[in-house]
């Protein structure tokens, strides 16, 4: 048997395999009569017809999808493989094998399905040239080369969303080495799906393909969160097929929690658009249990998942990963419209379709007349009221470490429960069903279904104390005082005279009493924090002040100082770091300032931000333990200054971890304005924002966008007031701010 070798039209052949020492003689007498024409290639002319019929080059039914393509679906001898698109950049006619032919065979092409059953004669007695699974393969034939141009060929993914995690996974080879290694690169576009648009992400200047199936896997989380395209992109020169199969792209976790339904196609069903992120109770994408993206409703433009019995019994399931520690915050948006119309939605601890038994955990009704109840796992019924045609925000935080759940029904708490009754005390899917109670008619809307991790902002704004009254007694052990005597002459009284955040602030008044309160930060040794609190100076002859500790006596070894900062009468200040070197700074007096001190005790380094600029930068650790000890409000004030001020949303909070040079590092500059804001918060920065996510109090996302540039605008005015988390991720890593809401 002879194996194939590539020709181009004008038939110059290669013999490469004989079996009797006969023909072995022949073909050698053979290949020194032709020699000098095997040296040399010429660009042949495709035929006219060919021994099969031509069939048509675009393919009308094929089943690939935009995350993934195994060649098995698609009509062979084609050209398209729709969603995925194909681009012949060299226009280059191409080889053929010797003594064997297929449709479209010599023709310009990039990819053609390629299948070995059904050339002429079969090629299945040939290993080298089948697929890695199933019968049929995507192949990028030898283009003639037209010096020094060889194969430019592309193979493009649909445009696909990717998240944390994501990669790009696919299996390649070179049908033979006889004539060099298959190579190629592989590329990414953010922008569009034209060659022009794309990077390579691949090593350089070339990736040569062996001749085995080898796997090749490429991680995209750089690119979460975006939309992007991907591309397999064959620069051959003169080699022979080029091999592709099992295309995958793993989409990863989201890097945005939520599900807003406006990245989807509306008209059509959800599971199949969705990558994978959303599946059916039976895990039958596109089946009967599906339901429709729809434009007619949405909370966040223009989108929405429509849930109507009499369109679609949908059964719809969002994996929760089966997460066993951790809190969790579960939330989306439902709209039931006006009507005989009801709505339901649960959240179960384990299904059989991902895990072991189905395990409910928690589900809840939304009834036609504005009224609604939810059950637990032992089916513990509480009701509530909600607004009939009215979006509702309704939030499910899960703390599955202290098993316990709370609901929260447009941010107001309906009800707290033990989350593990019987079950398995994890997070299994939540299930949403074309359901509802008594007579109503299941018909409702579902948007901006999210699943996050809860981050618990260490605040405490003081409200939830008694005004008039000292504050350690009654903060439950988070503050003390500088002798440890919570209630002794060294305490501070709670007021409702002044507040940022309503209804209460703290007073520190050196004539009613010499406070110095101390609130523990745990003697933090790694990672970046900040620091924050909101301080206002009334009008007069008053002035402020407050440091950090990097050590303390009372919670550690000894006293060091990290940082402290004075608030002058006449709206003049400065800041001291621990080896006493002063920055001058101005503030508003008889207004709130937010003041915020970021350190990353990992890179040595402190920042201190005032209403969100830059201030100051140093090196945190003179010669102190390198730590985060205490923040200590003291009665005091610079100069003639009488001790006199009000303090806000004391806040000590994990920041994302970044990558830095002391030394170097570039401020970020980013501030917020007007803070307080009532309608619309304006963020500058002179680094490119890439993303903004706002967070409430309770770890509910509130707000996320994709960013760029150097300014955005985020309308508040549909934000309850109270104070707000805002985290901006830019071209430098991650930068957290606080505002407060009018």
């Amino acid at each position: 048997m002879f194996a194939l070798t590539k020709t181009n039209y004008s038939l110059k052949f290669r013999i490469m395999r004989v079996f009797t020492l006969t023909l072995l003689m022949v073909l050698f007498s053979s290949s020194i009569m032709f020699a000098q024409g095997l040296q040399t290639k010429v660009k042949g002319v495709p035929p006219t017809t060919t021994i099969v019929e031509k069939v048509n080059p675009v393919n009308t039914d094929g089943e690939a999808d935009a995350y993934s393509i195994d060649f098995e679906s698609e009509i062979e001898w084609t050209f398209d493989f729709t969603p995925w698109t194909v681009v012949d950049v060299d226009l280059l006619p191409t080889y053929g094998f010797t003594g064997t032919t297929f449709p479209h065979n010599y023709e310009e092409m990039a990819y053609i399905v390629f299948n070995p059953a059904t050339t002429v004669p079969p090629m299945t007695g040939d290993p080298e040239i089948q697929p890695h699974s199933g019968a049929q393969f995507g192949a990028c034939m030898a283009a003639v080369p037209a010096p020094p141009q060889g194969n430019d060929d592309w193979f493009i993914s649909d445009q696909v969303t990717v998240g944390d995690g994501s990669s790009f996974t696919f299996w390649a080879k070179s049908y033979t080495d006889q004539y060099g290694l298959e190579r190629f690169n592989v590329a990414v576009s953010t922008t569009g799906n034209d060659p022009s648009d794309f990077t390579v992400i691949s090593a350089a200047p070339y990736v040569e393909a062996p001749i085995v199936w080898t796997e090749y896997s490429y991680d995209l989380s750089a690119y979460a969160g975006e939309e992007i395209y991907v591309a397999i992109q064959c620069v051959s020169y003169d080699a022979f097929v080029f091999m592709i199969d099992d295309l995958v792209i793993d989409p990863g976790t989201p890097s945005s929690p939520c599900d807003d339904f406006d990245s989807y196609t509306a008209g059509q069903l959800l599971c199949p658009q969705s990558g994978g992120l959303w599946t059916t109770w039976t895990n039958d994408p596109g089946g009967p249990y599906d339901g429709y993206v729809t434009d007619e409703e949405s909370e966040s433009e223009p989108n929405s998942l429509s849930i109507d019995l009499a369109v679609l019994e949908s059964d719809l399931i969002y994996n929760l990963n089966q997460t066993t520690t951790g809190a969790w915050v579960i939330s989306l948006d439902i709209l039931i419209p006006t009507g005989t119309y009801g709505g339901y939605y649960n959240i179960m601890q384990d299904m059989t379709l991902f895990g072991t038994a189905n395990e409910w955990g928690f589900q809840i009704y939304f009834r036609s007349d504005g009224t609604g109840f939810m059950q637990d796992a032992a089916f513990n019924e509480t009701e509530f009221t909600y607004t009939v045609g009215e979006w509702t925000s309704s939030v499910v935080v899960v703390d599955l470490d202290n098993d316990w759940a709370e609901l929260y029904i447009n941010e107001s708490m309906v009800n707290g429960w033990q989350w593990d009754i019987d079950g398995p005390n994890m997070l299994g899917v939540i299930d949403i069903y074309a359901a509802a109670d008594g007579y109503d008619d299941p018909k409702f809307y579902i948007d901006n279904v999210c699943f996050q991790e809860f981050i618990p902002v260490e605040c405490d704004d003081f409200d939830t104390y008694t005004a008039g009254e000292l504050l350690c007694p009654q903060s439950g052990g988070l503050w003390t005082t500088w002798t440890n005597d919570p209630g002794g002459p060294y305490d501070g009284y709670v007021t409702d005279d002044e507040y940022l955040s309503p209804p209460n602030s703290l007073s520190i008044d050196l004539a009613v009493l010499e406070s110095d309160l101390i609130y523990n930060l745990d003697q933090t040794i790694a990672g970046r924090w900040e620091i924050a609190l909101d301080i206002m100076v009334p009008s007069g002859t008053y002035g402020g002040y407050y440091n950090i500790m990097q050590d303390m006596t009372l919670f550690g070894t000894a006293n060091e100082w990290g940082f402290q900062i004075y608030f002058r009468s006449d709206g003049t200040g400065f800041m001291q770091d621990a080896a006493f070197n002063e920055t001058e700074f101005t503030y508003t007096v008889g207004d709130w300032t937010n003041s915020s001190v970021i350190v990353d005790l990992d890179n040595d380094w402190a920042e201190l931000y005032l209403d969100g600029i830059l201030i100051n930068g140093w090196q945190w650790d003179i010669d102190g333990p390198n730590m985060l000890g205490v923040i200590d409000i003291y009665a005091a004030a610079d100069g003639n200054d009488d001790p006199m001020f009000y303090i806000d949303n004391v806040c000590f909070t994990e920041l994302e971890p970044v990558a830095i040079d002391p030394v170097a590092k570039e401020p970020t500059g980013i501030r917020l304005f007007p803070n307080p804001v009532s309608q619309y918060l304006n963020i500058a920065s002179t680094a490119n924002m890439v993303s903004v996510q706002v967070f409430n109090t309770i770890g509910q996302q509130v707000f996320f966008s994709d960013a760029s540039g150097n300014a955005m605008q985020i309308n508040t005015q549909s934000l309850e007031p109270g104070l707000y988390i805002v985290q901006i991720r830019t071209e430098n890593g991650f930068e957290t701010r606080k505002f407060m809401k009018k």
